[in-house]
């Protein structure tokens, strides 16, 4: 997929696309609070369609003013939200003290496993989770970035979502990263996202 001609609208639902798709076929396999897999499978996926991404580790603050509650990933006491309720964060395995995301074409930040947020701030039972961000920063972001992004939830909720650069690359040393099946995993998902990139430009 060629994005120069594209606009930022376009590049977002291009991108959109690609995420749904791979996250559908994720979810019975990987967990949804495993941002460091998804990442690695999306990654692959978005260079096969020719969209350019880097890996960002971040802190993640979401909070709901209006329940007051607020979950957190990695983040310091004085970074923490003032929220009353801060909720803690279940990990899988090891775990690693941190949030990956992608930032793709340089400002379209890309968060595929926010659904652990959504459920850990609404419970386990919610029908439609959020399930992932895809937003176009006013900028490129650069290593210790600081974004602020306040909006509505499908469920009605209005949060604010706080992600903050570290700068950390432990997480090319995880377990997840380097798992060998995930980018054969992604490459057998490529032909399915191929069809979808010509069926796009089919439109334009």
């Amino acid at each position: 997929m060629n994005t120069d001609a594209f606009t930022t609208a376009e590049a977002v639902h291009g991108i959109e696309a690609v995420v749904e798709m791979a996250r559908r076929t994720l979810r019975d396999r990987i967990a949804v609070n495993s941002c460091i897999a998804y990442c690695r499978v999306i990654l692959e996926l978005l260079r096969f369609t020719g969209i350019e991404a880097k890996p960002y580790a971040c802190k993640l603050i979401v909070t709901d003013h209006t329940l007051n509650k607020a979950y957190a990933v990695g983040c310091t006491d004085e970074e923490m939200s003032t929220a009353q309720e801060i909720i803690p964060v279940k990990g899988t395995g090891a775990g690693w003290r941190g949030h990956l995301i992608l930032i793709a074409e340089g400002d379209i930040l890309i968060d595929p496993t926010f659904e652990a947020a959504s459920r850990a701030l609404y419970g386990e039972d919610e029908d439609d989770p959020a399930g992932y961000m895809v937003i176009a920063l006013p900028e490129t972001p650069g290593q210790f970035f600081d974004a602020t992004i306040c909006g509505k939830l499908d469920n009605g909720a209005e949060i604010e979502i706080r992600y903050i650069g570290t700068g950390d690359e432990t997480w090319l040393e995880s377990e997840a990263w380097n798992d060998e099946a995930l980018p054969v995993f992604a490459n057998a998902l490529n032909t399915a996202v191929t069809e979808l990139a010509h069926a796009m430009r089919a439109t334009q």
